[in-house]
């Protein structure tokens, strides 16, 4: 549940007290929906091996990785509007009837793994370019 609960309160927090009342409120729906999301997996039978809608760890890394954005977009998403519809929309996410692929291996070989292994080597390759860019920018701003 802590999935739910902290991604709530983050939104809860960067939302600006000096708008209308109701809107800070509207992030206490990811908890909500967080919980919801939560008890359907564990009586739902059919995602033995993947996701039906967003499962909460990966909405709740989503939801945390939003400060790291650079600045001019930062800016943008968080505005308190801009806010609550990420969470209303990061809510319905989880309760969506969405077939989504997990990263449960039941053997290591290739054939019936081919989107978890190209998912993973892709993240890898993204990865190292990420890497591999902050260093050049850093290079050239010295």
């Amino acid at each position: 549940m802590s999935f739910g609960v902290l991604p709530a309160l983050a939104v809860y927090t960067w939302i600006d007290p000096n708008t209308p009342l109701y809107l800070p409120y509207i992030a206490l729906l990811i908890a909500v929906f967080s919980a919801l999301r939560l008890a359907k997996f564990n009586i739902d039978t059919n995602q033995t091996d993947s996701f039906i809608g967003v499962p909460t760890p990966a909405n709740a890394l989503f939801l945390s990785a939003l400060p790291f954005l650079p600045e001019a977009i930062r800016h943008a998403v968080f505005s308190p509007y801009a806010l609550a519809a990420i969470a209303i929309v990061c809510s319905l996410l989880l309760v969506a009837p969405l077939p989504l692929f997990a990263l449960k291996f039941k053997t290591f070989r290739w054939q019936g793994n081919q989107l978890r292994f190209t998912f993973l080597g892709i993240s890898v390759l993204l990865l190292l370019a990420l890497h591999a860019g902050q260093y050049h920018s850093l290079y050239y701003s010295i």
